[in-house]
């Protein structure tokens, strides 16, 4: 895996929120085992482990602006785990899950840069 700037998406099925699929899409930067990034209204910070291909990543999602962005999850702050791995063509699919309320969700990470 190649540490840099990823560009994360994510969806919450609607049978877990109960509002429909909610989706969202930010960027991420990964770097001796720090997670940092953001979108228009959340940011996210955290730690990540590698092992061979696989990735875990443990991190708290806050809202830093006041927008009409909803967070998927339907709350300001939550911490988040997500376990994945990296496909053939580099990009990393993972499935996460909201730590204490359980709401789970699909994770897709594409490298950008260094």
């Amino acid at each position: 895996m190649r540490e840099g700037l990823y560009r994360i998406h994510f969806r919450a099925h609607s049978q877990i929120t109960g509002t429909g699929d909610q989706m969202g899409a930010g960027v991420v930067y990964l770097h001796d085992g720090i997670a940092s990034g953001g979108d228009e209204a959340f940011y996210y910070s955290g730690k990540y482990q590698l092992d061979e291909n696989r990735i875990t990543v443990t991190a708290s999602v806050k809202r830093h602006t006041s927008t009409s962005s909803r967070s998927i999850f339907g709350t300001e702050t939550t911490d988040v785990k997500l376990t994945g791995s990296m496909g053939v063509d580099g990009q990393i699919s993972a499935f996460g899950e909201t730590i204490g309320t359980g709401i789970r969700f699909e994770v897709g990470l594409r490298w950008l840069a260094v």
